[in-house]
């Protein structure tokens, strides 16, 4: 976990400075309480890479992605489809046979960056890639706050 450097008179929460796991867990709440996001048609068989052998569990697992894809803008602030296929890929078991690295799928990649775009948090930069944006930022900082005073379990 990066912690934020300003330890000023004002020091404000910002989301490198809580549980990464639990601010994509959060994140993905508010996008789907705020039920602009749409997830695709066939998210309830779609794989999330050719490595993969099923489908994920969770039916709510394209809205964490998306607050992933969020999350790791926040830090790179330039990337593109193919760098978060490369974020998202894996192993795959070929059996007896050696494993090997295969890429994210780029089509659940592509759509949330697509949604993430329409909902203000993501643009296009000019060199290519999306950036986040400053609504963005201000989204996954006010969740870091509310993770901050939630009382420790």
């Amino acid at each position: 976990m990066v912690s934020s450097s300003f330890k000023g008179r004002n020091t404000a929460t910002l989301a490198c400075d809580v549980d990464q796991g639990q601010l994509v867990k959060v994140v993905a709440q508010f996008l789907k309480k705020g039920g602009k996001v749409q997830s695709p048609a066939h998210h309830d068989f779609a794989k999330t890479s050719h490595g993969k052998e099923l489908p994920p569990r969770n039916p709510d697992w394209f809205l964490h992605r998306m607050a992933s894809i969020l999350r790791h803008l926040y830090y790179r602030k330039t990337i593109g489809v193919g760098a978060f296929r490369r974020v998202y890929g894996g192993r795959k078991n070929y059996g007896s046979a050696r494993e090997h690295t295969v890429l994210g799928g780029q089509g659940v990649i592509r759509r949330g960056l697509q949604q993430l775009e329409a909902l203000g948090y993501v643009e296009k930069h000019e060199d290519g890639g999306r950036k986040i944006t400053s609504s963005g930022c201000k989204v996954l900082d006010r969740m870091a706050v509310q993770i901050d005073k939630a009382p420790q379990q």
